[in-house]
């Protein structure tokens, strides 16, 4: 629809009938509505053989004559399923004294990473450590060339990860900026970070060695000292910094409280302290270092063990209780955060080979229910609950099983005597009164008492009967019997 952007110097001699003679000084302001109805039979004059010297603005229509400056040698890898780059951290000092080594490290924080080959590099300023580990240190020796004679110096540390997988492979680098003095400054180094339980109470300690002697009490009181807690991003979760109300900040050393970290989660404890009361400007330190918190599993428990015999089952039922089922990665005083519990009840009826009838399996209790008309003697029942907990905002999902049968037996039967009389017939007179105690062997339970006359009257509750004869009915005779 538009001319190229050089015009042909002359026009064809085999123009089709109906265009102009001559070549137009500029390009139509719309193409033809209509093709011509032949073509030239020769090609013009002024057009070049080659190709334009430029690229036109679309792409041409055949193979570049140039290849691309990365051809790929393998098929296309599928998309990466990790975002690496919220991944891979680096941990190390911010200011550094000549005459102790440096130690840099680049993490990985992702679980999910943990299939892959890894590798890593290393430059300074610029120029390639010969080092793959995951550890970079630069001695004493290495840092005093670097400085070359000055004072201080800022270097630049780049750490690069490869991820393998088995379907891509991805680079991430990450840079660490760190000034290097010429001269003996305080040692700082942080202790207690390797791996931490949020279900228990969690110190970290600043190790600090000062090169100079006998500081004033003034100096040392201007000393600061802070803390910073964060977690760090994994999969779709960002990073957050940890909310510290509560804890010991402003000291060398940190406590965490139990239920503040969760589980199988990375975090970055970053220290910072001003000694410039004695160093001067540079004695303001940083210095951070990677914890990662356990991930033990839940326990799930059920009262009463694993088998359980019943003889006498309830009034109202019996209940298999699971509540003691327990997260030894949550706080015993109730901090849970977010943290949602499930209890998962089965029951199997090991005597009829069927599921147990009217059992209640509600997800969001701990004891499970069964009526007590459906526990005949002889009835054996196998009872599994699963457990779980879904933590961390929904990303990790933990769970634990537990069983138990139980068994109806039949109730032990509780032998009955009755003392105040030497045989089970007695003669006696209506004047006459009547003292008979029952004694119960053989029962764990506490007797109910119920004390008879022809299995119609009830005389007593008690133990013991005492009894007036005269005033028994009057159509009693010696036939009646107590029971």
């Amino acid at each position: 629809t538009t001319s190229p952007s050089a015009s042909p110097s002359g026009s064809p001699s085999g123009s089709p009938s109906g265009s102009p003679s001559g070549s137009p000084t500029t390009g139509p302001s719309q193409a033809p509505t209509t093709a011509p109805t032949t073509q030239p039979t020769s090609t013009p004059t002024g057009c070049p053989t080659n190709g334009p010297t430029t690229s036109p603005s679309r792409s041409p229509s055949g193979s570049p004559t140039t290849s691309p400056s990365q051809v790929p040698t393998a098929a296309p890898s599928l998309s990466p399923l990790l975002d690496l780059e919220k991944c891979v951290y680096i941990f190390g000092p911010s200011i550094h004294s000549s005459d102790v080594t440096l130690e840099i490290a680049i993490e990985n924080t992702c679980p999910e990473a943990a299939n892959a080959t890894v590798t890593c590099t290393w430059a300074v300023d610029g120029a390639l450590v010969g080092t793959s580990a995951t550890l970079l240190e630069l001695r004493s020796s290495n840092l005093t060339t670097m400085l070359g004679g000055s004072s201080g110096k800022e270097i630049l540390l780049r750490g690069c990860k490869h991820f393998n997988f088995s379907t891509y492979s991805e680079t991430v680098c990450k840079e660490h900026r760190v000034e290097v003095v010429n001269g003996r400054m305080p040692s700082v180094s942080l202790s207690g970070t390797s791996v931490l339980s949020p279900g228990s109470s969690c110190v970290i300690h600043a190790l600090i060695t000062h090169p100079l002697r006998n500081l004033s009490t003034s100096t040392i009181g201007k000393f600061a000292y802070s803390w910073i807690v964060r977690r760090l991003a994994r999969g779709s979760r960002p990073m957050k910094d940890l909310e510290l109300a509560g804890t010991l900040t402003n000291e060398t050393s940190l406590i965490i409280s139990p239920g503040k970290l969760e589980p199988r989660e990375s975090y970055e404890i970053t220290f910072s302290s001003n000694f410039s009361s004695a160093y001067g400007p540079r004695g303001i330190f940083n210095i951070s270092a990677r914890a990662n918190t356990t991930s033990r599993n839940v326990v799930a428990v059920i009262s009463g063990g694993h088998y359980r015999q019943i003889s006498e089952v309830p009034h109202g039922g019996f209940e298999v209780d699971a509540s003691h089922s327990f997260d030894p990665e949550a706080s015993d005083t109730g901090s849970s955060l977010g943290r949602v519990l499930n209890y998962s009840w089965s029951c199997y009826n090991a005597t009829n080979n069927k599921a147990c009838y009217s059992f209640n399996t509600s997800h969001t209790r701990s004891v499970a229910f069964i009526q007590r008309k459906y526990l005949p003697e002889g009835t054996r029942l196998n009872i599994t609950v699963i457990f779980s907990v879904l933590s961390n905002e929904g990303t990790l999902f933990r769970s634990d099983s537990a069983s138990t049968s139980v068994v109806v037996v039949p109730a032990s039967r509780p032998k009955v005597a009755l003392s105040g009389t030497s045989s089970r017939q007695l003669y006696i007179s209506r004047s006459d009164t009547i003292t008979l105690v029952a004694n119960v062997l053989g029962s764990t339970n506490t007797p109910i008492y119920e004390w008879l006359l022809e299995d119609t009257s009830t005389l007593a509750h008690t133990a013991s009967l005492y009894m007036d004869l005269a005033s028994l009915p009057t159509h009693a005779n010696t036939s009646d019997l107590f029971e």
